[in-house]
């Protein structure tokens, strides 16, 4: 793994050669063994690297092939290699992904990224044909940035090169992006996908390449999972062996030999599932797995939900006794709280964090992880809707939308019955659904719209409108029609974000997240299996409940009254040092860069309840905590440029 950067010239000026100096210290606060590039006044690639694998040590990049006068850089681990080393004839057991990588698009030109599973982002030039190309995996685990510049064209997995090399009227900040993230209430940053918080820089979207030559700039999507037709078997144990055989192939090409792994681990479906497939297999190598749960600061006496469950320890520890071989470590961040690092955050990836109550926790098990020799952190960030996707008003919906009432009526009273839920819950429940997706429907929900955002500029930029947009594309909750589920599993947006935050994480703490739940297989099957293989003998999240019940601990599939909540205590953090939290609040939401993108009334209305709110309620309306978060994390952003717009 690496970062990488780069610049294809055609103008009259040349490239300096102090721009190899310069970037090589700008990069020096990321986690990188050693970094090499290749300059001349027209042409610039550089690699950072990270020794993730032991193959690692020996990667050649850049890489000029001489013979063939190609230049190829490469920020990749590929979860294929032993089949493609096999396919591509090659015996070197050391040779490193990167070179390997280079061999397959040798043989399959420009179209190889198609033969690769991984993690990955390419660039290429063959100046014989004046053709450069730049490349991202199928899922945007590898976060690459391009900008071209009259008749410049740039590449980077940060931001740092545009910083380095653009002058301040050339990297602006893009109102459009920093509207449309901070529009949206959730934690999503993003709107409008390939978008970036500077103009002229876009992030290349997942399954997506660029191509440059003779001046003209066209991007390929060489992967289009939402055409993957439905499967259909006979027998339920047909389905029972394709998902278990899938998930485990994803689960163990992760686990590469010579390298420590670590893993998230809580009482939910998805992690659970990765540990319990993970651990055998590590030991049976006799290696250990370091399994980090996030936990409440047990200095905080909290109310805990009949349902969300914040402390999951105890689950966890049920889990952690059936393996040998784990290590548990439990994360509670002590005496922190959102604000803690948020400044830190902001300057570190460069950002408006909106996720500074999770990013606290799992930057803390970065690191930790890191300090203990891990270079590969598995999570399961996308598992809800993949592994463990399936309720029963998704497949209720689903076989009502095909006409499958007598199924849909079965389906009902399976799941009734089972889980012993009255009717009249279930009806009230899916009627509420409904309604929220007609309201979402017709724009009439505020479940998109932030307040606080300046009406003409949501209105400059048709937030509401591409919010709408997205809705009719993705959905949203249960009721969703297949066209929706799939562009849901398979959103660019999500690729996107979940991308760069990896990516910098990567940078930041020297271990890199991988997913299995995201694994293209993953997806690829998702999209193939009926909605009955989701929700089956009135059981939501069948994948697992049903099909990977063999393989978990009984406790965690048995469990369906609980669930747990990562950061559920993060008003009760910020009660206990509120008194000196909303000074440092006040002082830093009272700046005049904040009015660019925020109506003045709503700055003032927050600045009003600090002040007044001399002390936190911990059962209090959390939404005003959470935009009160947004706007200090944007306000640091801001102050980082002299140009907010």
């Amino acid at each position: 793994m690496a970062a990488i950067w780069g610049i294809l010239s055609h103008s009259e000026s040349n490239i300096q050669p102090k721009l190899s100096v310069s970037m090589k210290k700008r990069m020096g606060k990321y986690k990188i063994d050693r970094i090499d590039d290749l300059l001349s006044d027209k042409f610039y690639f550089a690699c950072g690297h990270q020794y993730f694998t032991p193959e690692a040590v020996h990667e050649i990049l850049p890489y000029h092939d001489k013979e063939r006068n190609i230049f190829f850089t490469a920020d990749c681990i590929l979860d294929n290699r032993p089949e493609l080393m096999q396919e591509l004839h090659i015996t070197d057991a050391d040779i490193p992904d990167g070179l390997l990588s280079y061999h397959a698009y040798l043989t399959w030109g420009e179209r190889f990224v198609e033969h690769l599973l991984g993690a990955f982002s390419f660039a290429i030039y063959v100046p014989d044909t004046d053709t450069f190309l730049l490349y991202t995996d199928h899922v945007e685990n590898r976060c690459i940035n391009y900008s071209l510049q009259g008749q410049t064209l740039y590449f980077c997995t940060t931001y740092d090169l545009f910083k380095e090399c653009f002058s301040s009227e050339q990297l602006k900040l893009s109102e459009k992006w920093i509207t449309a993230c901070e529009s949206e209430p959730s934690a999503c940053m993003l709107a409008f996908p390939g978008l970036t918080p500077f103009e002229e820089v876009f992030q290349l979207k997942a399954a997506h390449y660029i191509k440059y030559t003779n001046g003209k700039l066209s991007e390929i999507q060489y992967w289009k999972p939402q055409k993957c037709k439905k499967i259909h078997y006979q027998e339920e144990e047909q389905y029972k062996d394709l998902v278990v055989q899938t998930f485990r192939k994803c689960v163990e090409d992760l686990l590469r030999p010579g390298t420590q792994i670590a893993a998230n681990l809580s009482s939910g479906l998805d992690s659970t599932s990765i540990v319990s497939i993970a651990a055998p297999f590590l030991e049976k190598r006799g290696e250990i797995l370091h399994t980090y749960t996030s936990i409440p600061d047990e200095a905080h006496d909290y109310e805990s939900d009949a349902y969300f469950v914040p402390d999951e320890s105890s689950a966890v520890k049920k889990t952690v006794a059936c393996f040998p071989n784990i290590k548990s470590h439990f994360i509670d961040c002590k005496g922190e709280n959102a604000l803690t690092h948020l400044k830190k955050f902001v300057e570190e990836y460069d950002l408006p964090i909106k996720s500074a109550i999770n990013l606290s926790w799992i930057y803390q098990v970065n690191h930790d992880a890191h300090a203990r020799g891990c270079t590969i952190q598995l999570t399961g960030q996308m598992g809800n809707g993949t592994l463990s996707y399936g309720d029963i008003l998704s497949l209720t919906y689903h076989q009502m939308r095909t006409f499958h009432l007598i199924q849909a009526k079965q389906s009902i009273c399976d799941f009734l019955k089972k889980n012993h839920v009255p009717k009249k819950y279930f009806l009230h429940t899916f009627y509420s659904a409904w309604k929220e997706k007609c309201c979402d429907y017709f724009g009439i929900s505020s479940t998109y719209k932030n307040g606080n955002v300046r009406d003409n500029l949501i209105n400059k930029y048709h937030i509401k409108c591409q919010n709408q947009k997205l809705f009719h594309s993705c959905g949203n909750g249960s009721l969703l029609t297949d066209s929706q589920r799939h562009n849901n599993i398979c959103s660019q947006i999500t690729f996107q974000q979940i991308g760069l935050y990896n990516t910098i994480s990567s940078l930041l703490h020297g271990i890199i997240e991988r997913d299995p739940t995201k694994d293209k297989r993953m997806i690829e099957l998702c999209l193939t299996l009926p909605m009955t293989c989701f929700v089956s003998h009135g059981i939501e999240r069948y994948l697992v409940r049903g099909y990977l019940a063999d393989i978990l601990p009984e406790h965690i599939t048995t469990d369906t009254a609980h669930r747990g909540l990562q950061g559920g205590d993060y008003i009760y953090r910020l009660a206990r040092s509120w008194e000196q939290d909303r000074l440092n609040i006040l002082e830093t939401i009272n700046n005049p860069q904040l009015s660019t993108y925020l109506k003045q009334d709503k700055i003032n209305e927050m600045i009003t309840f600090c002040k007044t709110h001399k002390q936190l309620n911990p059962k209090c309306d959390s939404k005003p905590i959470i935009y009160l978060l947004y706007t200090v994390s944007l306000s640091y952003y801001l102050s980082n440029y002299d140009h907010p717009s």
